[in-house]
């Protein structure tokens, strides 16, 4: 048998020269780049000038109860169908019906209501927690539980001036 080639053995070990396996069609890594941060700069600016909360609330004595209307006003960059954004505002709503001398009512002096004063029966079940009327610090604060579960509109609101 003859000696192996050394040319030969060359041309086998050696890398392939393919332009394709060597450099990126189409996108450069400078193109790529730039777009990553154009995207992480959008994002940046969408989540910025997304969505303020604002929580209000408006108190008034009837007879001996006192009736809280509770607001949340969301504002801003809102998601709608598909995820799609949408500048907008959206407001939720929810009525109690306190009963008691106060400023801090148990379960017991709390009724869920409608806008027109009847039980509301989205909220079935027994009403757990406190909410706490500050009228010289001009909150409500909520802390309830409904049937186990806890209920959508807790947290601290200011106290809107009527009028």
């Amino acid at each position: 048998m003859s000696a192996p080639n050394p040319r030969l053995q060359r041309t086998r070990s050696a890398l392939l020269r393919s332009p394709l396996s060597r450099k990126p069609v189409g996108v450069t890594r400078e193109l790529a780049g730039g777009f990553q941060q154009l995207t992480i700069c959008t994002l940046t600016i969408w989540l910025m000038a997304g969505c303020t909360l604002q929580q209000t609330a408006s108190v008034d004595q009837v007879d001996s109860n006192q009736e809280v209307m509770l607001t949340r006003t969301w504002t801003g960059i809102l998601l709608g169908p598909c995820s799609t954004p949408y500048a907008g505002k959206e407001e939720g709503y929810s009525w109690l019906k306190l009963s008691g001398p106060g400023p801090v009512y148990s379960a017991d002096e709390i009724q869920i209501v409608t806008e027109d004063g009847k039980p509301d029966s989205w909220w079935p079940g027994r009403v757990e927690g406190e909410v706490r009327v500050d009228q010289s610090g001009k909150r409500v604060v909520v802390k309830l539980h409904v049937g186990g579960k806890s209920f959508w509109m807790n947290g601290t609101f200011h106290i809107r001036e009527a009028g």
